[in-house]
C-alpha cells in the first residue's frame, strides 16, 4: 500500500484516532494544563520536571540515522495534504500545527 493509499484508507475508515479526542471533555475544554511537544521535546520535557519539582535530565538519543525533518512533506500530494488536513483540522488548530512549519 503506498503512503496515499494509507491516507486515504485511515482518514476514510476513521483508524487514526484525533488528538483533540485525547485531550478535550465532553464539554472541549482540556484535561491537561501543558502539552508537551515532540519537536520540542528535550525543552517541554526541563518543564515538567522543573514543574513536579525534579533535577532537568537529558533524554537519551538513540536509533539516529540521516534525518530531514523536511523530507516527510514529499510524501504528501494536494490530496492527501488536504485529506489531512480536513480530518486532523481540530489538532492543527489547537496544537497550532501546520504543513509548513513542521
Amino acid at each position: 500500500m503506498s503512503f496515499s493509499d494509507y491516507v486515504r484508507w485511515a482518514v476514510r475508515s476513521g483508524a487514526r484516532q484525533r488528538q483533540t479526542d485525547l485531550i478535550l471533555d465532553h464539554r472541549e475544554n482540556l484535561k491537561m494544563d501543558f502539552i508537551g511537544r515532540f519537536e520540542r521535546l528535550q525543552e517541554d520535557f526541563d518543564k515538567v520536571k522543573v514543574k513536579i519539582g525534579r533535577a532537568k535530565a537529558t533524554l537519551p538519543k538513540k536509533n539516529l540515522g540521516d534525518y530531514n525533518r523536511n523530507d516527510w512533506q514529499e510524501n504528501y500530494d494536494q490530496d492527501t495534504k488536504r485529506l489531512v488536513g480536513e480530518y486532523y483540522a481540530r489538532d492543527i488548530e489547537l496544537l497550532q500545527y501546520n504543513f509548513d512549519d513542521c
